[in-house]
């Protein structure tokens, strides 16, 4: 028998209800069946009451045949340009073992259909207002309908087990648990699926895993109160938080950069689903050595991958749609400690909405506190491998810009972008700053494999030395 511990339930559900809908979730399988498995999550009851978050009314999506709850989140910053979305629906479900067939039903006119990323070869059918696909395997998927406005993200998982020992278990349903909600060190908090937690969450101490299937929103936090205070973000940390684990959750409207002063080693950020509107929406990242960071699927309007770290991390397998402001791959050059022994690999950069500016470049490194010498914030020994933008793109392919301090041993492997713009951006080092040993192994823009920098359209200046391809 499983036993489910409702925690702070704030929504009226009746315990019978909520009951039967928890074991639909469950079907297919016992524990360690080999059998296949299709989990659904129960709906999360009256939404009224959760800031920027509510049930879709666009689709209606069905998977083998059997309904699936929509939520929908609307763009609600004040500064949205004509290329961002209006808002976006996401539904979430698990399976393994076999191949599933998702079926959209559109309440408009369906005239066409693309499934973002393209490199996973995701063919949709479409009739009339009725669209079909299938699913191999879990992904994480932008299912775009006439154009860009109101996208339907797929979050298909592999199914985990409940944490419902956890010593902070949210089931099914709506819970207000308010900013700063504390985790100390070995704590465990799990958030089922079909719970939305309306908070954030500030850490402190050694293994804190924060694990599930269901939703964290902060959409209540508002952009000035998180001006003044930066531990409003959706996680943060009061602390040095070693062997922290966030795995499977959806990290919904953080008012600022969805992690703040988070630092520690041997972190694992695994299999989250962001998304952000507000500006300064940086992804969600820590500061530290030795962590891994794969498979998340990340809609923001910062820099999504933040590579102020210390060394030895892994990036990888990760769905990306960035709006206009930032980076893709960014690091500011600060601190007194080095960057380096990165590697960041199999990478989809779905949409760009960056413009023809040096800081929106898709790989950056640059300093903007020049004025302190003591902090050199080297970096080294870094791989860029296996990397797809697709278009359109106005953003620069890359912008480095050394100013004391020094860039050393970068390769960008199997990198393809589609589009090959008339500016790419460009490559210097000035006063003492250093740039030696730039490898480009297979590197497209628009189809055409690029030879050198200046076929590339990228300007090089200063001391920047060993440039290969």
């Amino acid at each position: 028998m499983r036993r489910f511990v409702l925690h702070r339930l704030s929504v009226n559900v009746p315990c019978s209800a909520w009951r039967i809908l928890l074991a639909v979730s469950w079907l297919l399988a016992e524990p360690g069946s080999a059998r296949a498995e299709l989990r659904f999550y129960p709906p999360p009851g009256d939404l009224a009451g959760c800031a920027h978050l509510r049930a879709n009314k666009d689709y209606t999506v069905r998977v083998n045949g059997k309904p699936c709850f929509v939520y929908e989140t609307e763009d609600y910053w004040d500064r949205s340009t004509e290329a961002r979305p209006d808002k976006v629906a996401f539904v979430l479900f698990s399976f393994k073992d076999q191949p599933v067939t998702v079926d959209i039903t559109c309440a408009f006119p369906a005239k066409a259909v693309t499934v973002r990323p393209t490199s996973f070869g995701i063919r949709a059918r479409r009739r009339r207002n009725r669209i079909t696909l299938t699913l191999a395997r879990p992904r994480k998927i932008s299912v775009e309908v006439n154009n860009r406005k109101r996208p339907l993200f797929i979050f298909a998982d592999a199914p985990d087990e409940p944490d419902t020992e956890a010593h902070h278990y949210f089931g099914p349903g709506v819970h207000r648990i308010g900013p700063k909600y504390k985790l100390g060190a070995d704590e465990r908090l799990y958030i089922a699926g079909g719970a939305v937690l309306e908070g954030t969450l500030l850490m402190n101490g050694p293994n804190i895993k924060v694990r599930g299937r269901g939703i964290l929103n902060a959409g209540h936090v508002t952009a000035e109160r998180w001006r003044k205070d930066k531990r409003l973000s959706i996680l943060s940390g009061a602390g040095r938080c070693d062997k922290l684990e966030i795995s499977g959750l959806c990290l919904m409207n953080s008012p600022g950069w969805f992690t703040a002063s988070l630092s520690g080693d041997n972190a694992i950020l695994r299999n989250l689903k962001v998304i952000g509107w507000l500006g300064l929406t940086d992804g969600p990242s820590m500061y530290g050595s030795h962590t891994i960071h794969e498979d998340c699927f990340v809609f923001c309007n910062d820099d999504v991958l933040k590579l102020n770290v210390k060394s030895h991390w892994v990036v990888r397998n990760h769905v990306i749609w960035k709006g206009p402001y930032g980076r893709v791959f960014g690091s500011l050059a600060g601190g007194k400690t080095p960057a380096e022994n990165i590697t960041v690999e199999n990478i989809d950069v779905i949409c760009d909405e960056g413009g023809v500016n040096d800081r929106s470049a898709v790989f950056a490194i640059y300093r903007i506190h020049a004025k302190n010498k003591r902090k050199r914030g080297n970096k080294k020994n870094c791989t860029f491998r296996n990397i797809r933008v697709e278009g359109p793109r106005k953003a620069p392919f890359i912008y480095f810009d050394a100013r004391g301090f020094e860039v050393r041993n970068f390769t960008f492997e199997n990198i393809r972008l589609a589009d090959h713009n008339e500016y790419e951006g460009r490559i210097r080092a000035a006063g003492d700053g250093l740039i030696d040993g730039l490898h480009f192994k297979s590197v497209t823009l628009g189809g055409t494999r690029i030879r050198d920098l200046a076929e590339a359209n990228v300007a090089v200046t200063g001391a920047v030395h060993n440039i290969t391809f």
